[in-house]
């Protein structure tokens, strides 16, 4: 092999591991963010929930299927709880 071949293969290689370790910090990334747009949107949702069962419609609650004391347990757990 030419001195230009081997330089251009270590070149390939270097760049293919950057690129991949570059590629895992973005997909952590994405995943990250993900988690926590997913955990603002369910402490959201329980905190409607919440406002719900604090009114006195309970023909609101009937609708989705609920008693004012699940829709208070639902709304009591921390947006990381499923």
């Amino acid at each position: 092999m030419t001195s230009l071949t081997t330089r251009i293969q270590r070149h390939t290689t270097a760049h293919r591991r950057t690129s991949s370790a570059i590629d895992g910090i973005f997909a952590f990334l994405r995943q990250f963010f993900r988690s926590v747009r997913h955990g603002l949107a369910r402490r959201s949702g329980r905190r409607t929930l919440y406002d719900l069962a604090d009114c006195n419609d309970e023909h609101l609650l009937r609708d989705i299927g609920m008693t004012r004391d699940e829709a208070y347990r639902e709304a009591a757990k921390w947006f990381w709880q499923r």
